[in-house]
C-alpha cells in the first residue's frame, strides 16, 4: 500500500475443478502492525489458510444468538424475534435508564434520560422482567468469490446489502439455537446463491469460532464470533466437504480497574445519599477454534492438511 506502507500477498497451492465446483487454495498475508493478544493463526503471524470461507460478525449490544444472561437480565435480538415482542407493544430503554431504575426507583427521574444515546438499546414488555436487545449484529461473508454482508430485521426475515452480486441473487436462512458449543447441535447459517448452490456455515462446535470469557473466575456466555464454510450441494446434489479438527485454544488474561463512581439512592430509611465505589476485576478471554483437515467431494478425500507444533 503506498497510503500505509502495508503489504498483502496471496501465494497459490492448488486448485481443484470438476464441472460442478472449483475449489482454490491458497496463504494468505496481510500484516497491519502488531496487535497484543492476537494469536498467528494456523500459519504465522499475520497469515492465513485460504480454503473454502466464513462469516464473521460485528456484535451490537448482546450477541443475537444470545440465550437469557442471568448477570444482565438480557436477551439477544433474535430471542426478541422468536417472542414476537416487535409485533406487540413494548418500551424502548437503554443501560443507563436500567441503572437509574435499580438504583433511584424513581419513575420521576426518568424523564431526564436521553434514550438516543450510544449506550446499548433494549426492548421490554413491562416495567419489570426480561430484556431483549433491540440492535441487531452485523454479519460479513467471504466465499469463494462472493461478498457481502447481511442483518436480521424485526420479522426475522434476513436483510442482505454491500454484496458483490446483484440484488435477490443471495439468500440466507439462520438457525440459532440454544445448545452448549460443546455439543453437536449448533447454530447454522445458509447462504443460497442464484444458480442453485447451497452453502452451510457452523452447524458444529468444530465449525465454529467461539469466546468463553471468565470474569475474576466466573463464566460469562459463549459467543461465536465466526460459522466456517463446512459444506457446498451443488443442484445436481454434488457435494463438498470441509472437515474441522484438533480444537485449539488461545487465552488472554488481563486486569481492569474502575475508578471510583458517585450516584445517588433513594431508600425506605434515607431520603438521599452518596456513595462511592472502586473495582478491580481480571478478566480471561478464550478463543476456540478448530484447523481445517481435509477437503471431500462427494465422499472423496481430495485434499489433506497436516500441522506441526509451534517451535519456540
Amino acid at each position: 500500500s503506498l497510503y500505509t506502507g502495508t503489504m498483502s500477498y496471496s501465494l497459490p497451492l492448488y486448485v481443484y475443478e470438476d464441472p460442478d465446483f472449483t475449489i482454490p487454495i491458497s496463504l494468505d498475508y496481510s500484516f497491519n502492525g502488531y496487535k497484543p493478544s492476537l494469536h498467528s493463526g494456523t500459519i504465522g503471524y499475520g497469515w492465513a489458510l485460504n480454503c473454502g470461507g466464513a462469516i464473521t460478525r460485528e456484535v451490537k449490544g448482546m450477541p443475537d444468538d444470545a440465550a437469557t444472561d442471568s448477570e444482565t437480565n438480557t436477551a439477544g435480538y433474535y430471542r426478541a424475534i422468536e417472542q414476537n415482542l416487535f409485533e406487540g407493544k413494548y418500551q424502548i430503554i437503554n443501560s443507563k435508564q436500567h441503572f437509574l431504575e435499580h438504583r433511584l426507583g424513581d419513575e420521576e427521574e426518568l424523564g431526564q434520560i436521553n434514550i438516543f444515546s450510544d449506550r446499548p438499546m433494549y426492548i421490554q414488555e413491562h416495567k419489570v422482567g426480561l430484556r431483549y436487545d433491540a440492535c441487531p449484529d452485523i454479519f460479513h461473508f467471504n466465499f469463494l468469490g462472493y461478498s457481502g454482508s447481511f442483518t436480521l430485521t424485526k420479522s426475522g426475515a434476513v436483510k442482505v446489502f454491500d454484496c458483490n452480486h446483484p440484488t435477490g441473487e443471495i439468500s440466507v436462512q439462520c438457525t440459532f439455537t440454544h445448545s452448549d458449543p460443546r455439543s453437536d447441535s449448533f447454530s447454522e447459517i445458509v447462504i443460497m446463491t442464484g444458480d442453485g448452490y447451497a452453502y452451510y456455515f457452523g452447524g458444529s462446535y468444530k465449525n465454529v469460532e467461539y469466546n468463553r470469557t471468565m470474569t475474576d473466575g466466573n463464566a460469562n456466555p459463549d459467543s461465536i464470533s465466526g460459522w466456517k464454510l463446512r459444506k457446498i450441494t451443488a443442484p445436481n446434489s454434488s457435494c463438498v466437504e470441509f472437515i474441522y479438527d484438533n480444537i485449539q485454544k488461545d487465552r488472554t488474561i488481563f486486569e481492569s480497574y474502575t475508578p471510583a463512581i458517585s450516584a445517588y439512592f433513594i431508600n425506605t430509611s434515607t431520603i438521599g445519599g452518596d456513595y462511592e465505589t472502586s473495582i478491580s476485576e481480571k478478566y480471561t478471554n478464550s478463543t476456540y477454534y478448530s484447523l481445517l483437515s481435509e477437503v471431500r467431494v462427494n465422499g472423496v478425500k481430495i485434499v489433506d492438511f497436516t500441522y506441526t507444533e509451534k517451535v519456540y
